[in-house]
């Protein structure tokens, strides 16, 4: 099996973000909408379930809006739906797996105000199911239009608290 294929042999594509990450991510961005949720697995009052097909919708609620789409192949036009939303100036916060060779990360990379990268690596849930791991690392792409500098981070999810720039530095050299 390819590293493609392994990253995406689950069948399921409704999987949770895990509570304690979106709580501790709600508290900095206060999101308004769920893009890409069910009713059972919804984090907002307010979402997009697959019959109200976000990628059709508006996403400017007035808010942050949260999105953890289905890790298919067909993932890029999620990318494409975040930076078409914020160039009318919505404001978008896009997790998926930090594959930075694929076209969807350069047009995250093109079209963000910052990327975190989440450490450590995210355990998405499935009630009533054990689940383990993602099988690979997971970031948040920021889409908003207001921010212009690129700012990459990483995001210890678990203590909610981020590298600062001179943790950064120190660890990644100057700039």
């Amino acid at each position: 099996m390819n590293n493609w294929a392994a990253i995406h042999s689950s069948e399921r594509h409704d999987w949770r973000t895990p509570r304690a990450l979106f709580d501790s991510l709600d508290r900095v961005f206060r999101f308004e909408l769920d893009a890409a949720a069910s009713a059972q697995n919804k984090l907002c009052q307010r979402f997009f379930s697959i019959e109200s097909n976000a990628l059709d919708q508006s996403w400017n609620v007035g808010g942050w809006v949260w999105v953890n789409p289905p890790y298919g192949k067909k993932v890029s036009q999620w990318f494409d739906k975040a930076k078409e939303e914020s160039d009318k100036g919505a404001r978008v916060v896009l997790m998926c797996m930090a594959c930075t060779e694929t076209r969807w990360f350069k047009t995250a990379w093109d079209n963000c105000a910052e990327i975190w990268f989440l450490s450590p690596r995210v355990k998405f849930e499935q009630p009533g199911e054990k689940t383990g791991p993602a099988p690979k690392g997971s970031a948040l792409f920021i889409f908003d239009r207001v921010h212009v500098p690129r700012v990459v981070r990483v995001f210890d999810w678990k203590r909610a608290d981020w590298l600062d720039d001179a943790d950064v530095l120190r660890k990644f050299g100057s700039r």
